[in-house]
């Protein structure tokens, strides 16, 4: 469990948006608009910090900072 008691998205869950994530900014979205695509997409709500972090390359799974090549961002 995270803090405050919520539980974290499933593994595959945070891989698949963190990669729509790069995709999306690959495309010139802003990290605004990410967040509301990501919303209408999906219906989850990241913050602006988290895709941030996403970004620059911080690993979905917390706390490890490399991905494997087999799921790293294409």
């Amino acid at each position: 469990m995270s803090r405050k008691g919520m539980k974290y998205k499933p593994l595959e869950v945070r891989i698949k948006l963190y990669n729509e994530v790069h995709r999306l900014r690959r495309l010139g979205l802003s990290h605004r608009r990410i967040i509301k695509e990501i919303e209408r997409r999906y219906g989850i709500i990241l913050s602006r910090s988290h895709t941030g972090y996403w970004l620059k390359g911080r690993d979905p799974r917390r706390r490890l900072n490399l991905l494997p090549r087999e799921i790293k961002a294409s």
